[in-house]
């Protein structure tokens, strides 16, 4: 996990005083159609839990309407016919060199228009220029529309990273990849119309996570765990870069034991396995102060003793996930912060937190802060109690 990666001078200049530039190019058909056009206001926001990961909301000031979407000349225009957004976010270095760092490609999914008129000095009507009110999605977008025309099956013997590139082969340009074990592909998959709910299963075989990069291209990155080490730290007192912060917690759907059995249409009594939270450190652990609260699942593939322990342990590692808290963080707007990647580090005067930057909101003018979730994900061992319910 890192931030990505930008020149020292940069790394210095954002948190200091500066000047930003935001460059925002039109595409279309993968050539270059209007370069650089006025971007007055917007957000670019990156979830890293959402399967389209990045979106947009942009206005840009079209000072002879020139680009107000018309049917017949998507090639010069800014329309939902094709035209994508390449958008970068510019530091001016002190040496007065502006160093960009891309926000993404985005498709343009609603165009928005509001243009004035007025008569020209020969009697005609004249653009007096429009507002473009934009809604951009990343280019995950294109997989998601692309649905299956029929039911499909993956060849036999497919590979899981193998058969992800080849569903999404030319749909969107496609990264070079780490080299990392490719898995077979489960002998029981078969895809029906959604593409992207194909891609997301063969991703959670391989243990990957699939996503749109910075540049456009579609990449992968293995799921690993937060280290204890933030690559960077927020911390208010000395260096102003933190803002504020905000917590939330509840405690829906956090249970503290789980119980799984089998099913069996005999007269023998179901197998059975019960999970429990029983670190002494945890503020939801099995008869603590948070008291008994199971929850129950039940499955026909639960024939043995070893399957109900192995479901229940794995339930109730997803239930303990659910105490993952979400801390909301304003702060000074940095775009080498990559959600998913970056791993940061909140020092305040209650505590010391490290955690995985989850979705970031930079503005696209310097009226106001970046906003931020940092997800810091607590982990409590567990242990097991096989039985035969009875």
């Amino acid at each position: 996990m890192a931030l990505l990666p930008t020149s020292t001078a940069f790394a210095a200049a954002v948190c200091s005083s500066h000047r930003i530039v935001v460059r925002a190019d039109v595409w279309y058909g993968g050539r270059l159609a209007i370069s650089d056009v006025p971007v007055t206001a917007g957000t670019v926001t990156i979830d890293d839990d959402a399967d389209i990961r990045a979106t947009g909301n942009v206005t840009i000031a079209d000072a002879t309407g020139a680009w107000v979407p018309v049917i017949g000349q998507e090639a010069t225009r800014i329309t939902p016919w094709g035209s994508e957004l390449n958008i970068r976010y510019g530091v001016v270095l002190p040496n007065g060199v502006t160093e960009y760092v891309s926000l993404g490609w985005f498709r343009v999914q609603t165009v928005k228009s509001d243009e004035s008129w007025r008569i020209g000095p020969a009697g005609g009507w004249m653009s007096g220029g429009a507002k473009l009110e934009l809604e951009l999605v990343d280019r995950m977008a294109v997989i998601d529309d692309a649905r299956f025309l029929t039911l499909e099956q993956p060849a036999a013997g497919a590979k899981c990273l193998t058969e992800i590139r080849r569903l999404c082969s030319g749909l969107v340009p496609q990264a070079k990849w780490p080299i990392i074990t490719d898995p077979s592909v489960p002998s029981d998959i078969t895809y029906d119309d959604n593409r992207m709910a194909a891609i997301k299963t063969l991703a959670g075989a391989a243990g990957v996570k699939v996503f749109m990069d910075r540049d456009g291209y579609l990449n992968i990155r293995q799921l690993a765990a937060v280290g204890s080490t933030g690559d960077i730290t927020f911390t208010g007192a000395s260096d102003g870069a933190l803002l504020s912060i905000g917590e939330e917690y509840n405690r829906d759907g956090i249970y503290n034991a789980v119980v799984a059995r089998g099913s069996t249409d005999t007269d023998q009594a179901p197998v059975q396995g019960i999970a429990y939270d029983t670190d002494p450190t945890s503020p939801t652990r099995w008869n603590g102060p948070y008291r008994r609260v199971p929850a129950f699942y039940a499955s026909p593939l639960i024939t043995t003793t070893a399957q109900a322990n192995a479901a229940a342990t794995s339930r109730l590692a997803t239930y303990l996930k659910a105490r993952q808290q979400d801390i909301r963080i304003e702060v000074v707007p940095n775009p080498a912060l990559d959600p998913g990647l970056t791993t940061v580090t909140i020092v305040t005067p209650r505590r010391t937190v490290t955690g995985r930057l989850r979705t970031l909101t930079i503005p696209l003018t310097a009226d106001g802060p970046a906003t931020a979730t940092v997800n810091v994900a607590p982990t409590a061992p567990t242990r097991q109690e096989v039985t035969n319910a009875g």
